[in-house]
């Protein structure tokens, strides 16, 4: 069996009723991603003559804590329909290139987000939402031990372009 230490994280978030039609909102949010540091791979059946329980390679990733601050609006366009409007700067735990993991390779992030909800009736609502996030990129030099033979060593060294990513959510509630 194997456990895993995720991060704490605390988060404050403010909200304004601006007017009837406007709502204005604010979250800060820290996460101690300090607590990650390495990450070791353990055998959990035998690889040969390598015992199960073997620490195969260790993750060297020295996370550092990292905060996300976002602002937001929320329009109601009509008694059924409210528009929602958010932006979002989060902070990557990557410390530097040295850690910058190629399977990993998070950089800081710009959220733009808008969506809307539809209350058809008093017990069916439908949420939507679509959000684009801009990665700035960034590079890697990492270096690592290959293999079992001591001193065999490997460097990744590159960098990774800016990167986006597109979500789009659909929710449907029924209360009773």
């Amino acid at each position: 069996m194997c456990s895993v230490s995720l991060p704490d994280s605390a988060s404050i978030a403010i909200s304004h009723q601006l007017n009837d039609n406007w709502q204005l909102l604010s979250d800060v949010t820290w996460t101690n991603w300090s607590r990650i540091q390495n990450v070791p791979l353990i055998l959990q059946s035998a690889l040969g003559a390598i015992p199960p329980g073997t620490v195969a390679d260790i993750l060297d990733l020295q996370f550092r804590d990292s905060w996300r601050v976002g602002l937001g609006a929320n329009y109601r366009w009509t008694d059924n329909f409210m528009l929602k409007l958010g932006v979002a700067y989060d902070k990557t735990p990557v410390p530097d290139a040295a850690h910058r993991a190629v399977f990993l390779p998070d950089s800081d992030r710009t959220w733009l987000a808008l969506g809307g909800k539809y209350q058809i009736n008093k017990a069916n609502t439908l949420d939507f939402g679509y959000a684009h996030i801009f990665m700035k990129g960034g590079d890697t030099l990492r270096s690592k031990g290959v293999g079992a033979a001591a001193g065999l060593q490997g460097v990744v060294s590159g960098t990774f372009s800016k990167q986006h990513i597109d979500i789009f959510s659909v929710q449907y509630t029924y209360s009773f």
